[in-house]
């Protein structure tokens, strides 16, 4: 009986943990949103900064806090701590494309197409569907003077569009 009245009590302790958990997370993602807001909207990029901050301070692990804040750097012109930011969302969550993709073309602008090549073909990795990597690595390929590659990836990235724009296959018949 104790047992029972143990196991009865964990269960509604982890269901009422489960339950602030959700709602944290509930009002993280309106944090979240707001510092978008902020950023997009308002171009407010020193509240936005802020915030976002104090997001990571709750979430230290949250790949998207990291990429939201490099965005915000790369706003503020600070390119140096926005390529720290993307690198820690890669760390964080290493199949991310999209953080590739940005990390890429953050590269590219700062005059780094050789390191821009490698994080555009690790988006293609990630998502060969991705028409933006495919242009992006195409640009870095004729930055580097790679014409036939450029010309490759602009195919490449025509087909990857219309993959995307294909229907699925229906279940029905």
């Amino acid at each position: 009986m104790r047992k029972m009245l143990v196991l009865l009590l964990s269960g509604v302790l982890l269901s009422g943990l489960s339950a602030v958990y959700a709602q944290v997370q509930g009002e993280r993602n309106d944090a979240y949103y707001e510092v978008v807001k902020l950023l997009y909207v308002d171009k407010n990029y020193n509240e936005a900064l802020t915030q976002v901050n104090v997001l990571i301070e709750q979430a230290p692990e949250s790949a998207e806090l990291y990429s939201l804040r490099a965005q915000i750097y790369e706003d503020m012109e600070n390119k140096r701590a926005a390529l720290a930011d993307f690198d820690k969302s890669a760390e964080l969550d290493p199949k991310n494309d999209e953080t590739f993709y940005y990390s890429a073309a953050l590269k590219l602008d700062m005059d780094s197409p050789q390191a821009a090549y490698v994080d555009s073909t690790r988006c293609i990795h990630l998502n060969p569907n991705n028409d933006m990597c495919y242009v992006l690595r195409s640009m870095v390929r004729a930055k580097l003077g790679d014409q036939a590659g450029a010309t490759a990836d602009t195919e490449r990235a025509r087909a990857a569009r219309s993959n995307a724009h294909r229907p699925q296959k229906s279940v029905s018949k």
